[in-house]
């Protein structure tokens, strides 16, 4: 069976159509939705208005943002306290170092850290 994702704002407009009155199998049948679906998106949406629904997005999609960035801050911290633990007394050991930071895509961490 051939599964799709429906927007937001798709379901909004669903779950419109059904509170004009047309029954819930009507409009399951002519969006090729089971029923069970509409009355999933009814217990999930229920009293939200389409502008908020807009803003519960934008929040949930820049709280993702900030927690990909935190992963990121802390797999940097990672690999300098790797490097740091490591005595790099000539200018070989060094290069060797920043030519793996520059691998593992830390070129801030090595402007930072080196330069």
């Amino acid at each position: 069976m051939e599964t799709r994702r429906y927007s937001e704002v798709r379901v909004f407009h669903i779950l419109k159509e059904v509170e004009s009155g047309m029954s819930v199998i009507n409009v399951a049948w002519e969006h090729r939705v089971s029923p069970a679906i509409i009355h999933y998106w009814k217990r999930k949406y229920s009293g939200v208005m389409l502008s908020k629904l807009k803003r519960l997005k934008a929040l949930e999609e820049g709280n993702t943002r900030l927690k990909r960035v935190v992963v990121q801050q802390a797999l940097g911290g990672e690999l300098l306290r790797e490097i740091n633990s490591k005595k790099m007394t000539n200018f070989f050991t060094r290069r060797s170092a920043v030519n793996y930071l520059v691998k593992q895509g830390r070129n801030s961490l090595i402007i930072d850290r080196w330069y």
